[in-house]
């Protein structure tokens, strides 16, 4: 397969679960592979590293963590959670992007697809093949389409 095609692929990947109608509790997760096999999602995909929580305007409070490990060139996959008063707010929607220090895009923005059954985002990124030091994880809070916030995650070391 030639590397357009391979990028191609690796773009929709990132990409999957982009859209989509929110359902009565606000958040939509229809992107394809289910989580409903009694195992968390860290089983499925990896050890849980704990990327940290922020204050966001709006009174809401952002935290991230990667799930696995993060590898040049392949997907990476997080979990974030938005929560207002404890809660997740029901018209809440979510994008990221791995950015340098200032928020500057490195990949494409991906939106991040709610999982209810564990109160998350579920966010597929694919890392650039070569991934800058000091490189973030970014996410931007949206609420009825308007930017509500944005935080900046430090990531953890990565394989190259």
């Amino acid at each position: 397969m030639n590397k357009l095609a391979m990028m191609a692929i690796v773009a929709m990947l990132a990409l999957a679960g982009c859209g989509g109608d929110h359902g009565n509790d606000g958040h939509s997760h229809d992107n394809g592979h289910s989580h409903d096999n009694g195992n968390s999602h860290d089983d499925v995909h990896g050890e849980e590293h704990k990327l940290g929580s922020k204050e966001l305007d709006g009174g809401l409070t952002v935290a991230a963590s990667l799930m696995g490990d993060m590898h040049e060139g392949k997907e990476a996959i997080f979990e974030v959670t938005v929560t207002r008063d404890g809660k997740p707010p029901s018209d809440l929607a979510l994008t990221s992007w791995l950015g340098d220090k200032d928020g500057k895009e490195l990949t494409a923005i991906g939106r991040g697809e709610w999982m209810s059954e564990e109160d998350c985002f579920d966010v597929h990124l694919a890392v650039p093949r070569e991934m800058p030091e000091g490189a973030m994880l970014w996410v931007r809070a949206l609420e009825g389409g308007k930017e509500v916030g944005r935080a900046s995650f430090t990531l953890p070391d990565h394989d190259h």
